[in-house]
């Protein structure tokens, strides 16, 4: 599982830097406008562009390589510790320092009276919003989903990072289509259009 998980982490990573590399350089060789750019010393055009780029590679690998939020052993142990502490309270409350005590211990984790499953794969106590990756083979806090682009799975600590991820990828395919839209060349007869403006289709299915 741990290996075929490391091939997936590594392919999908290749393979994004592969495609967004090869629509730079698509780009860049192809009479575009951020070509025209390049020539003409439009230097805050090409920066602004490949700025974006920088900024949704720098969200990608911090999504993608960052823990999503598994669950701990030492998660469970907290909660155990709870749940014997919940069972306690009434006694403990007649002790200051013992009442103190609890209400530190029952502050991490806030479980809200709400009752907790153990997981059938895992075998360990889930936190509250936790669910189990069948992909991963582990449970992760706040699950969201498993992302095969990414390699990971979004969750608790890498999901406000995989929604910048997004919106920058918006942007940047956004950006990408208009330069490849106006960079078609005319041509009469079909096999001479689709021959000079064949990487520029092939740019447009990849943005797809």
């Amino acid at each position: 599982m741990e290996a075929k998980n490391c091939q997936e982490r590594v392919l999908s990573r290749i393979f994004h830097i592969s495609l967004t590399t090869g629509i730079i350089l698509i780009l860049v060789l192809k009479d575009t406008e951020l070509r025209r750019a390049c020539f003409n010393g439009n230097w805050l055009y090409v920066a602004a562009f490949l700025s974006l780029c920088f900024i949704g590679f720098i969200f990608y690998f911090v999504a993608s390589c960052m823990d999503p939020g598994f669950a701990e052993i030492s998660d469970q142990k907290s909660i155990m510790v709870t749940f014997e502490k919940t069972e306690h309270d009434s006694e403990s409350q007649s002790d200051g320092e013992d009442a103190e005590e609890s209400c530190k211990i029952l502050a991490t984790p806030p479980l809200g009276g709400a009752r907790l499953r153990r997981c059938g794969y895992c075998a360990i106590l889930q936190p509250l919003r936790a669910k189990h990756c069948e992909d991963c083979g582990r449970c992760v806090r706040r699950y969201d989903h498993h992302c095969p682009w990414l390699g990971n799975c979004v969750g608790e600590r890498n999901h406000r990072f995989f929604w910048c991820f997004l919106l920058t990828q918006c942007v940047l395919i956004a950006w990408s289509t208009e330069i490849t839209w106006y960079a078609f060349v005319h041509k009469k007869a079909w096999l001479a259009w689709f021959l000079a403006n064949g990487f520029l289709i092939l740019q447009c299915l990849s943005c797809v």
